[in-house]
């Protein structure tokens, strides 16, 4: 299938229009193994901004990988970390920042992207299980990835939607196909020609 896209202009002041993508920021969301570090970095190149990707900052701010933070020490210190390592890069002038699954629940997030337009990358349930059953990430509750998937898409749902996202665009493509359909929807946003 590929990647579909429902774009619109977001509503919380971050008008772009004729705006240089160059100095735009993006925000790239979406459950576990949806693909936002992966397009975000592609996104980026196109783009010609730098890219963030806050599971790699956790670890170099730490020396421990989002996986073994939540391992050694919980998910509520993980948790907090993230928290830290976000406000940080919510203070980049531009670029495109690829956030973890579940940044949304840490403390302070949604504030800290106020004023970065979203995408929301997503996949039937069905793909995103079928991804964590085939990494090596450690599974986030003791439910199978199918079940698992369906609790965290109906635990953050809500918390999605407060950010808003101008995009959201199927992932269970190609990836060439979804950034694309990602550059279509930010040139959309900095009004220019798609």
């Amino acid at each position: 299938m590929g990647s579909r896209t429902s774009s619109r202009l977001a509503p919380s002041g971050a008008n772009f229009t004729g705006k240089d993508l160059r100095e735009m920021r993006i925000a790239i969301l979406g459950l576990r193994c949806a693909g936002k570090s992966t397009v975000g970095r592609l996104l980026s190149e196109r783009l010609s901004v730098p890219f963030t990707d806050t599971d790699e900052e956790v670890f170099l701010l730490s020396g421990l990988s989002p996986t073994g933070w939540i391992e050694t020490h919980g998910v509520s210190r993980f948790r907090a970390v993230e928290s830290l390592v976000v406000a940080e890069a919510c203070r980049a002038p531009s670029g495109v920042l690829a956030l973890g699954g579940g940044s949304v629940e840490a403390q302070g997030v949604i504030q800290c992207l106020d004023g970065w337009p979203s995408i929301f990358l997503d996949a039937p349930d069905s793909v995103l299980a079928g991804r964590i059953a085939a990494s090596t990430r450690p599974p986030l509750t003791k439910l199978r990835p199918l079940e698992e998937i369906a609790l965290l898409r109906r635990r953050r749902a809500p918390l999605f939607s407060v950010i808003d996202p101008f995009a959201t665009i199927s992932s269970d493509g190609e990836i060439s196909e979804t950034v694309e359909a990602a550059l279509e929807a930010v040139a959309v946003l900095a009004g220019e020609d798609a």
